[in-house]
C-alpha cells in the first residue's frame, strides 16, 4: 500500500501533518496540528519524526506561492523556508527527490472540490465526507487534502504506467491478444 504525507505548510495559523494510506477509503495513519509560531527545528522535528515513524513513499507540501500583488510577501518567504525544511527532513529520511512533490494549493482545491476558489471550509468539508474524520484543524484538514491528492495522482500515474507497458508489449507482439 502506498502512503503520503502531506504537509500544509500554513504559517499564520499553525501548520499541518497527516499521514494517509491508500485504500477504499484512505486510512489515516497520522495527523499533527503545529502551532503558529513553531520553530524551525521543531517543525523540522515533526516531518522526520512522522517520516521516521510511518516511512511515506511519497510527500506532497503545498507549495509557496506570492503574487507580485500580494499584500503579505514576507508569508511566502518563510513558507519557502518550512518547504526547505521539508526538503532537508526528506533528503535525511532517504526519499528520493522525485517523491517529493510540491503543489499550488490551487491545484489541490481544484482536485479535491473542483473548483481552485474554493474555501478552507469547503475544502474541509469535502475531505472530511471522503475520509469520515472529525478533524477541525483547517491545517490538518489541507494536509489531508495533500495527501488526498498525492495519492490519487500515484494511482493514476501507476494505472498509466501499467498502460504503457502493455501497449508496448502489444506493438512488440508479445501478448496474444
Amino acid at each position: 500500500m502506498i502512503r503520503c504525507l502531506g504537509v500544509d505548510l500554513g504559517l499564520v495559523g499553525g501548520a499541518g501533518l497527516a499521514v494517509l494510506e491508500d485504500g477504499s477509503p484512505p486510512q489515516v495513519l497520522a495527523t499533527l496540528a503545529l502551532p503558529p509560531r513553531q520553530s524551525a527545528q521543531g517543525f523540522l522535528d515533526a516531518v522526520a519524526d512522522l517520516l521516521l515513524a510511518h516511512q511515506p513513499y511519497l510527500v506532497i507540501c503545498e507549495r509557496p506561492w506570492t503574487g507580485r500583488r500580494d499584500p503579505r510577501p514576507n508569508v511566502g518567504l518563510a513558507q519557502r523556508e518550512r518547504l526547505g525544511l521539508v526538503k532537508l527532513a526528506c533528503e535525511q529520511y532517504g526519499l528520493p527527490k522525485s517523491r517529493l512533490r510540491p503543489i499550488y494549493a490551487v491545484t489541490m482545491k481544484r482536485m479535491i472540490t473542483g473548483s481552485g476558489k474554493a474555501g478552507k471550509r469547503e475544502v474541509g468539508s469535502i475531505v472530511r465526507s471522503i475520509l469520515g474524520v472529525e478533524e477541525e484543524n483547517e491545517h490538518v484538514l489541507d494536509s489531508l487534502g495533500l495527501a488526498l491528492c498525492g495519492l490519487q495522482a500515484e494511482r493514476v500515474k501507476r494505472k498509466d504506467s501499467a498502460i504503457r507497458k502493455e501497449m508496448a508489449a502489444r506493438a512488440e507482439g508479445k501478448c496474444d491478444w
